[in-house]
């Protein structure tokens, strides 16, 4: 991870907690920015998808949008 990107988390399935904190499926997690490292706890079989937001390979800034 990059401390300059914004990060997200989607739960498919299953149970997870992001720090402690619980997702539920189908719930974006934002994780903001500044994280070089992301704590998952697997609670139960699950599926789920991370990625950043924002930011782009040359270190300018792009706008994320979330739907």
């Amino acid at each position: 991870m990059r401390t300059d990107f914004e990060y997200a988390l989607i739960v498919l399935e299953g149970a997870v907690a992001v720090h402690g904190r619980p997702l539920l499926p189908g719930r974006l997690g934002y994780l903001g920015e500044g994280r070089d490292e992301l704590r998952l706890e697997v609670r139960q079989p699950a599926r789920a998808v991370a990625g950043p937001l924002s930011g782009t390979a040359d270190g300018s800034r792009a706008t994320g949008v979330v739907l």
